[in-house]
């Protein structure tokens, strides 16, 4: 490095005195610098890009004077010489030779060209080193603790933006939840609205079906059917009684002589209720063996009879409950639609009948027995394995025919509502009427019994009272000899 450079371009005036301080300065430029030289320790060393401009400066001068213009080859140094030698100046050259001189002139302007052409390429291609060295940023020495402030600043700053984040996904989850809780609420009150409309609905339906079936006229059994069943019990009375006089046929007749005078008594005054005074009568009279054996079958005939058509037509078995039903009906009968009245008697009748009186076969069976046994006794052909020879004989058809009285109640009472079917019999001593009788013996005057049952169908809007099945009736003249 030099302490101090100085060059001046040649000009046309230049004196040879001025030229001596360049050639020293060259000398100079030559010499190294070494620290602790006199004249330079007080002079600050320059910088790199310092002397970068000091070398630029120095090229601009130097170009300042080649680029003035000069003669077909003829050098700057040259052009000088030739004026100084016009002017008629002398030339002060130093003192070192002439030939050192050219030479250094030479070697001058070669390290000029090659310094203009490198130049050159530097002005058209950018100096990237030089850029890199004045515009890098100033690299500050690494502070961990001022890197663990910056690191600090962004965690509490994310954790800022995260509790704000979370803030408002609560208030979303609390708004959500609310609105949850709305429609679970929502959806309770329309499930509660639809089950109650669904009772509603099912209410009104029942309450349709009922008044549908209290208007309806249509029957579950036609009359015609129902005449072929009571054609069929007629028919297995018929049986009973006929089977009845050939098991027993005066067998017991001395041993029921013997039977106590109360139970007796008992048996005559039941039969006089149920045949009258005058069958008592012919029971009683054994005058004419196969005159007692007819008296006997129709009376047992009579008592299946009664007891069927006393079964069919009560309400109830209690007899006083029977009564207040009848009574209610007969006023609906005449003040409702028939329609209504006749739904009205089927369930009526069926609760009444079959759903409070849970043993009527049972009771209605045993009512069957004790009559028929009366019959015996009163007639002399009972004694005192009467009761188990009838359980024994005739239970299984005792059974079956209390199936049929059971089959025409509820057909009667609950198969048809279009109109009233009542079963016909005639009570002891009433006179003979063939618009719903029919003798079963040649005869005349009072009627003894009944024999067989009768239907009638009772009066309707527009009909009158009319005979399905006439009652088959016995003359007590019948059995007169």
């Amino acid at each position: 490095m030099v302490c101090k450079t100085a060059h001046e371009g040649p000009s046309g005036s230049m004196t040879s005195a001025s030229r001596q301080p360049e050639a020293a300065d060259m000398q100079i430029d030559s010499e190294p610098y070494v620290p602790g030289t006199p004249g330079c320790d007080d002079i600050d060393e320059p910088e790199p890009w310092d002397m970068e401009d000091i070398e630029l400066k120095d090229t601009l001068e130097v170009e300042k004077v080649l680029s003035q213009p000069a003669k077909p080859n003829e050098g700057p140094f040259e052009k000088t010489k030739s004026n100084l030698i016009a002017s008629g100046s002398s030339l002060d050259i130093p003192n070192f030779g002439k030939a050192d001189l050219a030479e250094r002139i030479a070697r001058f302007e070669t390290d000029h060209k090659e310094n203009s052409e490198s130049r050159t390429g530097k002005e058209r291609q950018p100096d990237h080193r030089k850029d890199r060295r004045f515009n890098a940023p100033y690299q500050k020495q690494d502070d961990r603790g001022a890197q663990w402030s910056r690191e600090k600043r962004k965690f509490v700053q994310d954790l800022g933006h995260a509790q704000a984040e979370n803030r408002t996904l609560q208030r979303m989850n609390e708004e959500l939840e609310r609105e949850l809780r709305g429609a679970r609420e929502a959806l309770a009150r329309e499930q509660a609205r639809r089950e109650e409309d669904h009772r509603l609905l099912d209410t009104r339906g029942k309450e349709l079906r009922d008044t549908q079936m209290f208007l309806t006229k249509a029957d579950t059994y036609s009359f015609a059917e129902i005449k072929d069943i009571v054609e069929g019990l007629n028919s297995e009375i018929l049986q009973i009684a006929a089977m009845m006089v050939d098991e027993f046929d005066c067998k017991g007749r001395d041993a029921g002589m013997k039977d106590e005078f109360e139970d007796l008594t008992a048996a005559v005054m039941q039969m006089r209720k149920v045949l009258g005074e005058p069958m008592v009568r012919l029971l009683q009279d054994h005058k004419d063996r196969e005159m007692h054996i007819e008296v006997v079958q129709k009376s047992i005939q009579a008592i299946l009879v009664n007891a069927a058509s006393h079964a069919v037509s009560r309400w109830s078995s209690h007899d006083p409950l029977s009564s207040v039903f009848q009574d209610m009906y007969h006023h609906i009968r005449t003040s409702k639609n028939p329609a209504v009245a006749g739904r009205w008697r089927a369930m009526t009748r069926e609760i009444t009948k079959y759903v409070l009186d849970t043993n009527f076969d049972e009771r209605f069976s045993w009512f069957l027995l004790e009559s028929l046994r009366d019959v015996l006794h009163v007639a002399g052909w009972s004694n005192a394995d009467t009761e188990k020879r009838m359980i024994d004989k005739f239970g299984e058809r005792l059974v079956v025919l209390v199936m049929l009285v059971k089959k025409l109640d509820r057909a009667i009472g609950e198969g048809i509502t279009s109109r009233d079917l009542d079963v016909l019999m005639v009570e002891a001593g009433e006179q003979f009427d063939p618009s719903y009788m029919i003798a079963e013996e040649d005869g005349s005057g009072p009627i003894a019994c009944s024999c067989n049952l009768g239907l009638m169908a009772g009066v309707a809007e527009e009909t009158r009272a009319e005979c399905l099945l006439k009652v088959g009736v016995i003359y007590i003249s019948s059995f007169e000899t």
